[in-house]
Protein backbone atom coordinates (compact mmCIF):
# COMPACT_ATOMS: atom_id res chain seq x y z
CA UNK A 1 0.00 0.00 0.00
CA UNK A 2 1.46 3.00 -0.94
CA UNK A 3 1.18 6.86 -0.70
CA UNK A 4 -1.28 6.51 -3.87
CA UNK A 5 -3.86 4.17 -2.42
CA UNK A 6 -3.36 5.43 1.01
CA UNK A 7 -4.31 8.64 -0.40
CA UNK A 8 -7.59 7.18 -2.22
CA UNK A 9 -8.56 5.17 1.04
CA UNK A 10 -9.57 8.81 2.38
CA UNK A 11 -11.00 10.28 -0.86
CA UNK A 12 -8.00 12.79 -0.99
CA UNK A 13 -7.19 14.44 -3.94
CA UNK A 14 -3.54 15.03 -4.13
CA UNK A 15 -4.17 18.98 -3.47
CA UNK A 16 -5.85 17.87 -0.98
CA UNK A 17 -3.11 16.32 0.49
CA UNK A 18 -0.84 18.53 -0.11
CA UNK A 19 -2.56 21.03 2.01
CA UNK A 20 -3.04 18.97 4.87
CA UNK A 21 0.89 17.82 4.75
CA UNK A 22 1.59 21.19 3.68
CA UNK A 23 3.68 19.96 0.91
CA UNK A 24 3.24 21.01 -2.75
CA UNK A 25 1.24 18.98 -5.31
CA UNK A 26 4.14 18.12 -6.88
CA UNK A 27 6.05 16.87 -4.26
CA UNK A 28 3.23 14.45 -3.62
CA UNK A 29 3.20 13.85 -7.34
CA UNK A 30 6.99 12.44 -7.25
CA UNK A 31 6.12 10.21 -4.31
CA UNK A 32 3.64 8.62 -5.91
CA UNK A 33 5.60 8.16 -8.90
CA UNK A 34 8.37 6.54 -6.71
CA UNK A 35 10.85 9.00 -6.24
CA UNK A 36 12.45 8.72 -2.43
CA UNK A 37 11.10 11.41 -0.15
CA UNK A 38 12.89 13.46 2.14
CA UNK A 39 12.62 13.17 5.95
CA UNK A 40 10.35 16.10 6.76
CA UNK A 41 8.02 14.77 3.54
CA UNK A 42 7.59 11.46 5.77
CA UNK A 43 7.12 12.84 8.86
CA UNK A 44 4.45 15.51 7.58
CA UNK A 45 2.78 12.67 5.10
CA UNK A 46 2.52 10.27 8.38
CA UNK A 47 0.96 12.98 10.41
CA UNK A 48 -1.86 13.41 7.67
CA UNK A 49 -2.66 9.84 7.78
CA UNK A 50 -2.08 9.55 11.71
CA UNK A 51 0.69 6.80 11.09
CA UNK A 52 4.14 6.78 12.72
CA UNK A 53 6.99 7.72 10.26
CA UNK A 54 8.45 3.90 10.40
CA UNK A 55 4.66 2.46 9.26
CA UNK A 56 4.22 5.15 6.91
CA UNK A 57 8.03 4.17 5.27
CA UNK A 58 6.66 0.54 5.72
CA UNK A 59 3.99 1.43 3.03
CA UNK A 60 6.34 2.88 0.86
CA UNK A 61 8.86 0.29 0.58
CA UNK A 62 6.34 -2.39 -0.19
CA UNK A 63 4.74 -0.27 -2.91
CA UNK A 64 8.47 0.14 -4.52
CA UNK A 65 9.14 -3.50 -4.14
CA UNK A 66 5.92 -4.45 -6.28
CA UNK A 67 6.36 -1.60 -8.34
CA UNK A 68 10.23 -2.61 -9.63
CA UNK A 69 10.31 -4.68 -12.46
CA UNK A 70 12.48 -7.78 -12.20
CA UNK A 71 15.26 -7.46 -14.83
CA UNK A 72 15.80 -10.26 -15.90
CA UNK A 73 12.16 -11.33 -16.10
CA UNK A 74 12.59 -9.11 -19.38
CA UNK A 75 15.26 -10.17 -21.84
CA UNK A 76 15.65 -6.62 -23.09
CA UNK A 77 16.40 -5.24 -19.54
CA UNK A 78 18.87 -8.48 -18.91
CA UNK A 79 21.15 -8.23 -22.14
CA UNK A 80 22.27 -4.06 -20.37
CA UNK A 81 22.97 -6.04 -17.32
CA UNK A 82 25.88 -7.78 -18.68
CA UNK A 83 28.24 -5.96 -20.39
CA UNK A 84 28.53 -7.52 -24.19
CA UNK A 85 32.15 -8.32 -23.74
CA UNK A 86 31.73 -10.58 -21.20
CA UNK A 87 29.66 -12.40 -22.68
CA UNK A 88 31.89 -12.86 -25.63
CA UNK A 89 34.52 -13.93 -23.23
CA UNK A 90 32.03 -16.67 -21.07
CA UNK A 91 31.11 -18.41 -24.95
CA UNK A 92 35.02 -18.21 -25.56
CA UNK A 93 35.43 -20.10 -22.12
CA UNK A 94 32.86 -22.35 -22.93
CA UNK A 95 34.13 -23.14 -26.51
CA UNK A 96 37.75 -23.85 -24.59
CA UNK A 97 36.37 -26.22 -22.05
CA UNK A 98 34.33 -28.40 -24.64
CA UNK A 99 37.62 -28.24 -26.69
CA UNK A 100 39.82 -29.36 -23.62
CA UNK A 101 37.15 -32.22 -23.58
CA UNK A 102 37.60 -33.32 -27.06
CA UNK A 103 40.89 -32.83 -26.62
CA UNK A 104 41.26 -34.72 -23.50
CA UNK A 105 39.52 -37.45 -24.73
CA UNK A 106 41.27 -37.43 -28.33
CA UNK A 107 44.56 -37.82 -26.45
CA UNK A 108 42.91 -40.99 -23.95
CA UNK A 109 41.44 -42.94 -27.00
CA UNK A 110 44.49 -42.73 -29.54
CA UNK A 111 47.02 -43.09 -26.59
CA UNK A 112 49.19 -39.96 -27.22
CA UNK A 113 51.02 -37.97 -24.68
CA UNK A 114 48.91 -35.67 -22.52
CA UNK A 115 51.30 -32.80 -22.83
CA UNK A 116 50.03 -32.16 -26.37
CA UNK A 117 46.41 -31.35 -24.89
CA UNK A 118 48.27 -29.55 -21.95
CA UNK A 119 49.91 -27.73 -24.13
CA UNK A 120 47.36 -26.69 -25.92
CA UNK A 121 45.13 -25.77 -23.01
CA UNK A 122 47.70 -23.99 -21.42
CA UNK A 123 48.04 -21.57 -24.54
CA UNK A 124 44.00 -21.34 -24.98
CA UNK A 125 43.22 -20.68 -20.99
CA UNK A 126 46.79 -17.71 -21.74
CA UNK A 127 44.59 -16.26 -24.89
CA UNK A 128 41.41 -15.91 -22.46
CA UNK A 129 43.31 -14.55 -19.71
CA UNK A 130 44.86 -11.97 -22.12
CA UNK A 131 41.18 -11.21 -23.70
CA UNK A 132 40.24 -10.46 -19.96
CA UNK A 133 42.95 -8.10 -19.43
CA UNK A 134 42.75 -6.36 -22.59
CA UNK A 135 38.87 -5.51 -21.67
CA UNK A 136 39.13 -5.03 -18.33
CA UNK A 137 42.22 -2.22 -19.58
CA UNK A 138 39.82 -0.56 -22.16
CA UNK A 139 36.88 -0.09 -19.73
CA UNK A 140 39.25 1.33 -17.44
CA UNK A 141 40.49 3.69 -19.80
CA UNK A 142 37.38 4.65 -21.20
CA UNK A 143 36.05 5.52 -18.05
CA UNK A 144 38.45 7.89 -17.11
CA UNK A 145 37.95 10.81 -19.96
CA UNK A 146 34.15 10.34 -19.04
CA UNK A 147 34.64 11.55 -15.68
CA UNK A 148 37.08 14.53 -16.51
CA UNK A 149 34.27 15.93 -18.94
CA UNK A 150 31.99 15.58 -16.09
CA UNK A 151 33.94 17.42 -13.70
CA UNK A 152 33.91 20.61 -15.96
Amino acid sequence: MGLKSLRLERGWSQAELAEISDLSVRTIQRIEKGHTPSLEAIKALATSFALSAGEFQHHLKQTRRKNMPDPLSHPDMARGLIPREFERLFWHTMVFAGVMTVIAFVTYQLDVTPRLGWGVGMIWAGVLFLQLALILFQRRTSRTPAKENGAR
